[in-house]
């Protein structure tokens, strides 16, 4: 597979110190009138950024290798610790393992074993597979505070419900392949989705100065997924089965909490 290399671009931004010194008197005006988080167990909505490494089981492992993952989402923490949100997630990967699907439109395997798939031109075609998919969900968890700076920082779990879809992306580099043109090559994609459980469990850090909010730990999810193609072009099929697609890995993100202010206080004489 070749690599794309971009050129090195270097963005040009304009020093401005009276504005920096400005925005961080405004941020130091902010993080004095907010809510004392080092003090008590608060309520505050957060919004996240989130990555994740993760490996497949059991149908999954049979498709597709380890993937990356990137998302965010939001959560509304309670003083009492509860945690309840929602979150989306785009998975992506070059490791495809069922790559026999375009058997049928190859040459048989040349001295090295490899198959070929003659383009147009009547010269071979450049394929590339890759995965892409996407996990949305519900969450419900608990915030148990300790190990951590204050009482809205320690241990996480949460518990989750959604929807995961997954399809082998297949690129041809010219698009000169009349085989996988237009909507043909979506009769090879296996795409597939249907309901979705995950579970996490980590630490989340919210810490004193505002500053360095975070979370990371390790997730499940289970799919219980069919291909929604109604036939698989390699096998003439359609192809009903259901499948468990299970993903395990890490998951990290950046939090910004979105606190109120504190209530301004007033003096009676």
């Amino acid at each position: 597979m070749k690599s794309l290399h971009l050129p090195d671009m270097k963005p040009t931004i304009p020093f401005r110190p009276a504005l920096i010194l400005l925005a961080l008197g405004f941020l130091a005006g902010r993080v004095h009138a907010q809510v004392s988080v080092k003090d008590s167990a608060i309520a505050t909505p957060m919004i996240f950024a989130a990555g994740g490494y993760q490996l497949p089981g059991v149908d999954m492992a049979d498709r597709f290798g380890a993937n990356a993952n990137i998302g965010g989402g939001f959560l509304q923490k309670l003083k009492s610790g509860l945690l309840v949100g929602a979150d989306g997630a785009f998975m992506f990967s070059d490791r495809v393992r069922e790559t026999n699907i375009l058997d049928n439109i190859s040459t048989p395997p040349d001295d090295n074993g490899i198959r070929h798939i003659i383009d147009g031109n009547g010269t071979y075609s450049e394929i590339f597979m890759y995965e892409r998919g996407f996990i949305l969900s519900a969450r419900v968890g608990y915030l148990y505070p300790c190990l951590g700076p204050n009482k809205n920082s320690g241990l996480v779990a949460l518990a989750g419900i959604g929807f995961m879809q997954h399809k082998i992306r297949i690129e041809n580099k010219d698009n000169d392949t009349p085989q996988l043109a237009g909507d043909l090559v979506k009769g090879y994609d296996r795409l597939s989705n249907g309901r979705m459980f995950n579970q996490f469990i980590g630490y989340m850090n919210l810490s004193n100065n505002h500053l360095v909010n975070f979370f990371a730990g390790l997730e499940v999810t289970e799919g219980f997924t069919r291909n929604r193609r109604s036939v698989n072009y390699d096998t003439g099929k359609h192809d009903g089965t259901k499948r468990l697609d299970m993903l395990y890995g890490l998951r990290f993100g950046w939090v910004l909490p979105l606190y109120s202010r504190a209530p301004e206080k007033v003096y009676y004489y």
